[in-house]
């Protein structure tokens, strides 16, 4: 096995670390740099033959995955409804439905609020998979090919991640006690 440049290895996590903490201010400098190095001393042959451009992106890529992660767990333990794919599956289906089936639900009810969650976050989500997710969960239509089937639950993933982090739920009462939805 080939000597490893630690010193070298602990320079490019700290410069990935300060700069993955200021874009994700969930994480701190020295949590992101740690993961970085125990992540690089179990997987020394990923690594340690690169150059430092390669090393640098390599654990830029790790500590973006940690800091994502860590912003996912405090995203599920807020006091914000966490949906599930199945829930945003629902509410897609059910945007085909006339506003008048929605008549005897209240502005508190789960699926309008879901309704309006997935109706603002498909403004944010890419029109590929907006197109999958219309043609296959909202009309129905069989996967042409597994590649159409996993895009398509991809992006509804993605639109789960996207609503989870900007709730109607959450924002339906604001910091002042005033209905939003009112």
């Amino acid at each position: 096995m080939t000597d490893i440049n630690w010193t070298e290895a602990q320079e490019i996590a700290r410069v990935q670390a300060t700069q993955i903490a200021k874009r994700w201010p969930v994480v701190e400098v020295e949590d992101v740099e740690q993961e970085i190095v125990l992540w690089a001393a179990e997987n020394i042959n990923a690594w340690h033959a690169k150059t430092d451009a390669v090393k640098h992106g390599i654990f830029k890529k790790v500590a973006t995955r940690y800091a994502s992660g860590e912003r996912t767990y405090q995203d599920m333990f807020t006091c914000q409804y966490w949906y599930t794919p199945e829930e945003v599956r629902a509410a897609l289906r059910s945007l085909t439905e006339p506003p008048e089936s929605f008549s005897h639900i209240n502005s508190d009810s789960s699926p309008l609020l879901a309704k309006m969650d997935v109706d603002r976050a498909l403004k944010k989500i890419p029109d590929r998979y907006k197109k999958l997710m219309f043609e296959h969960i909202v009309l129905g239509r069989p996967f042409p090919s597994p590649g159409d089937k996993k895009a398509t639950y991809r992006g509804v993933d993605i639109l789960t991640s996207w609503i989870n982090r900007h709730s109607a739920i959450e924002t339906k009462t604001s910091r002042k006690g005033e209905d939003l939805l009112a």
